[in-house]
């Protein structure tokens, strides 16, 4: 972590992780200007999730699944967002062992 190696001081972790916010309700997510999706690596749940997804976020929010084998183009065709989905590494491959 960065805090450890000392590039990051804990007070400023702490309010970067402040600025974060999880939630399971798609509208209360509306006015982010970025939303991740985090579930599993199911194609049709994925697609169901950018479909609802392109519906409630503001345009220019950033739509991010975690995928890691399934096809983000895929994804992305489920929204009329032609740069939707960002595709980004599952949480558990980015911590340190």
């Amino acid at each position: 972590m960065s805090v450890d190696r000392g590039s990051l001081t804990a007070e400023a972790r702490d309010r970067r992780i402040a600025l974060l916010t999880g939630t399971t309700r798609y509208e209360s997510r509306a006015d982010a200007d970025i939303v991740i999706e985090a579930v599993f690596e199911d194609m049709a749940v994925k697609n169901q999730i950018f479909g609802v997804l392109n519906k409630v976020a503001k345009p220019g929010a950033i739509l991010a699944s975690n995928i890691s084998f399934l096809n983000v183009d895929e994804i992305a065709a489920t929204t009329d967002r032609r740069d939707a989905p960002v595709a980004s590494k599952p949480l558990a491959e980015h911590q340190e062992s």
